[in-house]
């Protein structure tokens, strides 16, 4: 019977670190097909070009405001 030798300056992950470990493992699951439609893909541009023009113009608003206060 062999006794393994306990590896020196390798860690083993905590608890936490395992299941970090895990769901980044997870996560790479190559093997997952997830299509979607060109229309479903169109709609979310849709949907992202939308609010960007609305933060946008929010931005402009308290970029104006800021102006404002600073006159008085």
């Amino acid at each position: 019977m062999w006794i393994e030798p306990e590896a020196k300056g390798i860690s083993k992950p905590t608890g936490i670190e395992a299941k970090r470990l895990k769901l980044l493992a997870d996560g790479c699951d190559t093997s997952k097909n997830v299509r979607r439609d060109s229309k479903d893909v169109m709609g979310e541009v849709s949907k992202m070009r939308d609010v960007i023009q609305t933060l946008d113009k929010t931005i402009s608003n308290l970029e104006m405001e800021l102006a404002a206060a600073r006159v008085i």
